[in-house]
């Protein structure tokens, strides 16, 4: 099994993540460099890659996700403290 790390600049970046998910590839995704926008379509779009593939998405921290292809099992949950983060990153 191979994980791959990315820490997209942009949406522009998604297809390339996306196809690691379908070849059956486990993605770790940082989205601190993009703005909440960015950060939103990457998730949804990333989230409807992972059903396409019958596989998960777990948040890892605030702006840090886990997506799986179907061969992968996630077991286990990360709680966050949100208590000052900002509104707009709570998502």
């Amino acid at each position: 099994a191979k994980m791959v790390l990315f820490e997209p600049r942009s949406f522009n970046e998604v297809q390339d993540i996306a196809d690691h998910v379908v070849n059956r590839r486990s993605v770790v995704i940082n989205l601190q460099r993009v703005d909440t926008q960015q950060a939103r379509q990457i998730i949804d779009f990333m989230s409807g890659t992972v059903y396409a593939v019958s596989g998960q998405i777990k948040k890892l921290g605030s702006q840090t996700f886990l997506c799986t292809p179907e061969n992968i099992e996630i077991s286990g949950n990360i709680t966050e403290i949100m208590e000052e983060a900002d509104p707009e990153q709570r998502w």
